[in-house]
């Protein structure tokens, strides 16, 4: 696809997503969903990997337009609630950011890293007890980053 067509939305998918998840090139990436937007405006996916570019980049209202844009597009979306929830925490806003989570979980019930992140926006709350809560439904799903941080 990259050799044939090389300027076709799915080569610019593709490309974008080896500069982002394999050479850690945030902006070029997100140059190449900024064009497969344009081809397809249509792709909650592609406003999905921009906004994961933009949270790399640390262009925090780039990713909350593109997440919510995203889920928009495509309410059930998992990976762009959690995405915005992302966004969100890493902009010091901890209670949208719990929402989120807490929405990212209700659709993907056996993700524990959404429940993982819950916890994470409680602590930032001073919500230990529901903060608790959250990393050992996490750790119970196997997501075993959260089994360290569950107080005893």
């Amino acid at each position: 696809v990259l050799a044939e067509a090389p300027d076709s939305f799915e080569a610019l998918r593709l490309r974008g997503d080896i500069l982002l998840d394999n050479l850690d090139d945030w902006k070029a990436a997100a140059a190449d969903y900024d064009r497969a937007a344009a081809l397809n405006p249509d792709s909650a996916a592609t406003l999905v990997k921009r906004g994961q570019a933009y949270v790399k980049g640390a262009r925090y209202d780039g990713a909350v337009k593109d997440f919510t844009a995203a889920i928009l597009m495509s309410p059930e979306n998992d990976g762009a609630v959690a995405g915005l929830g992302g966004a969100r925490m890493l902009r010091g806003e901890y209670k949208e950011a719990l929402e989120q989570y807490e929405r990212a979980s209700g659709l993907a019930p056996k993700n524990g890293e959404y429940y993982f992140m819950a916890g994470n926006a409680c602590r930032k709350l001073k919500r230990l007890k529901s903060a608790n809560n959250y990393f050992k439904k996490a750790c119970d799903l196997g997501f075993k980053t959260a089994c360290g941080f569950i107080k005893k």
